[in-house]
């Protein structure tokens, strides 16, 4: 997750690199859709991964209770990756879309 500071240079170019990633994962998957991928070329290119298995990674997220969600009934929410945040204007980015950030959790095990 990237925190948006206005005027921060780093802020601004590792938003515009998660960018540019996230623009070639969202490329070939249309050209994966349209059956044109992988060619032999990318495979010969590739890294290997030897012994492999499926993993679990940890991904930043919000949670807290939704209102106004267009698909998901008001009520305590978990949602999809945040990748974007500006507490200081009040908004994230998640993988799905955006939300206004109202009054952050207080007490309990979560604080951070």
């Amino acid at each position: 997750m990237i925190e948006a500071l206005p005027g921060c240079d780093l802020a601004r170019l590792n938003l515009l690199y998660e960018a540019r990633r996230l623009e070639r994962l969202a490329r070939d998957m249309r050209v994966i859709a349209a059956g044109l991928a992988p060619t032999e070329e990318d495979l010969a290119s590739a890294p290997i991964v030897d012994g492999w298995r499926f993993g679990v990674r940890v991904m930043t997220a919000l949670e807290g209770t939704s209102i106004g969600h267009p698909r998901v009934p008001d009520g305590p929410v978990f949602t999809t990756e945040a990748w974007v945040i500006d507490p200081a204007r009040r908004w994230a980015r998640t993988l799905t879309r955006f939300y206004v950030l109202g009054a952050p959790y207080v007490g309990g095990d979560h604080d951070q």
